[in-house]
């Protein structure tokens, strides 16, 4: 017959390897969920980092073409400022030409008419 002493004694080594294979599978498991949310915590951190250099590459570009937009702006000022300037210019100068040319053809108006005069009396 089975002595009951040994037979506690059994069940109680064997609940306590059960209890000892329960902790160690709990304890794996709470660190495979701290390993894992580690992990997780140093991909969001990484991806942070990524992403904020790109945020601050992004900026510095985006300060670039500011500048250069503003300088191509202040160009087309010059330009047209530049070609409305010349364009008046232009103008009174053929303004002073036509003026000229309206003169001289009085001028010769005049000539002609004094010859066409000098002609009809001499004839």
């Amino acid at each position: 017959m089975i002595d009951p002493n040994i037979a506690l004694e059994a069940a109680a080594g064997a609940i306590t390897a059960i209890g000892g294979i329960y902790t160690a599978i709990k304890k794996w498991i709470r660190h495979s969920a701290d390993k894992k949310e580690k992990y997780k915590q140093d991909i969001l951190k990484q991806a942070r980092g990524e992403a904020e250099k790109i945020r601050r590459e992004l900026e510095e570009k985006i300060e670039k073409l500011e500048v250069e937009v503003e300088t191509q702006k202040q160009n087309i000022y010059k330009d047209i400022g530049f070609l409305r300037e010349s364009h008046s210019n232009e103008i009174r100068n053929l303004t002073e030409k036509i003026e000229e040319l309206r003169e001289d053809l009085k001028i010769q108006h005049v000539g002609i008419l004094n010859l066409l005069t000098k002609l009809v009396d001499n004839k």
